[in-house]
């Protein structure tokens, strides 16, 4: 019977340089693999103004990201390249958003 928290991790070869897919509980993955993947929806999630679309984006990212919890030291060196998007999000937000705007949008929070 298989564990419903097996998944299917990609690994490259680091000697052959090519990927292989194994399944199982408890596989170490050495590197963020799905780093570009995640980096794209969240510039896809900042560019998002649709309640819905930005729920199918936020489970995308959460579902890469569970993979992760238990080696979340993976992540670590990723992190700014992670946060860079929201980052410039917010200050084009800042920039070019008008006070009036800001302070109606933050008091409807």
């Amino acid at each position: 019977m298989a564990d419903e928290r097996e998944v299917e991790i990609q690994i490259i070869d680091e000697d052959e340089g090519k990927e292989t897919e194994t399944e199982g509980v408890g596989h170490v993955q050495s590197f963020f693999v799905e780093k570009d993947q995640v980096v794209a929806s969240i510039i896809r999630l900042c560019g998002s103004s649709l309640p819905f679309e930005r729920e199918t984006i936020l489970g995308e990212i959460t579902k890469i990201l569970l993979k992760y919890q238990e080696q979340a030291h993976l992540l670590g060196p990723h992190i700014e390249d992670l946060m860079r998007p929201v980052n410039d999000a917010l200050v084009y937000f800042a920039i070019s958003t008008p006070v009036h705007e800001k302070v109606e949008l933050f008091a409807r929070l």
